[in-house]
């Protein structure tokens, strides 16, 4: 195979139940130009990398496959396979995720080759809550064209299954960023330029259990400090350019991260009230109390 114009980014581990149909979704691809799959296996204890290697062995011209001795942890695992991506462009694609779209690596790749001062493109998506079989479409309000500011004002909205990107930002420095990936890579692509939406649907995120967005209140209270973290490093490296507007985010996401403390200590607190010899009147007191702040 000649260099390819896009490299797929898939990072994995124990997706088993999802890797097939992930790895599908990408060698279905349908484009006028070379392609690649990277997958990175961070030592799996299923059997995901078995089957990532079946699949190597079956598109050799398409897929390379990381083999590590050792676990590595998501952002070294993600910085090694964006470092082995050889394609001008980078698509993004996890183990538990697929995309439904056959074109989607052309209609994005043609956008950027005809617009050459926008750094990223992603497009609709569909979340897929697997307990309850459901799916919910993304919302399609947001601006087509949006820029840095824009990102920190609105929250993490940008499905990573989505997004396909220049490959002209550097990850090597951000290895020891525990959190919150996804989102320091949409900042660095807008600090060199626009992100557009295409309005068509490509991808299905899927929510389950092991998910990240399924984590317990207080780990993410504990990533939300995390991500304050990030902002004031990419304030730092932006050279303060958007001071005024990361410190509104920190603010924000400070709150946040307060009232889903209050909802933690809530939670943990009638766990031990009502599970204890307290009396009638105590807890019956004490549900009145709660009521009516809820209802101020």
């Amino acid at each position: 195979m000649s260099s390819p114009l896009v490299s797929i980014l898939m990072i994995t581990y124990n997706h088993e139940k999802f890797i097939v149909q992930a790895i599908e979704s990408a060698v279905m691809q349908k484009t006028s130009f070379d392609f690649e799959l990277v997958i990175g296996d961070d030592i799996s204890s299923d059997k995901t990398f078995e089957i990532c290697k079946e699949y190597q062995q079956k598109y050799p011209h398409i897929i390379k496959l990381l083999h590590y001795e050792k676990n590595v942890g998501v952002s070294n695992n993600l910085v090694n396979v964006y470092n082995a991506c050889k394609g001008k462009y980078v698509a993004i694609l996890e183990g538990d995720d697929y995309w439904t779209d056959e074109y989607k690596l052309q209609k994005q790749a043609d956008y950027l080759d005809a617009n050459k001062n926008c750094s990223l493109v992603y497009t609709l998506s569909k979340d897929y809550f697997t307990e309850t079989n459901t799916f919910i479409d993304t919302t399609e309000e947001d601006p087509s064209e949006v820029d840095f500011v824009y990102l920190l004002q609105k929250g993490w909205y940008i499905r990573t299954a989505t997004i396909m990107l220049r490959k002209k930002i550097d990850l090597e420095p951000w290895r020891d960023v525990k959190y919150s990936f996804d989102f320091l890579i949409q900042y660095l692509c807008a600090l060199k330029g626009s992100l557009h939406k295409l309005n068509c649907f490509t991808s299905v995120y899927r929510r389950h259990q092991g998910g990240i967005t399924n984590s317990t209140i207080d780990v993410r209270i504990t990533r939300m400090v995390w991500y304050n973290t990030l902002l004031l490093r990419i304030d730092k490296f932006s050279s303060h350019k958007y001071s005024i507007d990361i410190h509104k985010a920190i603010k924000q996401n400070n709150s946040n991260a307060f009232l889903l403390a209050l909802r933690f200590f809530k939670v943990r607190f009638f766990h031990l009230a009502f599970s204890s010899n307290m009396s009638y009147v105590a807890k019956d007191i004490f549900q009145r109390f709660f009521s009516r702040l809820k209802s101020k």
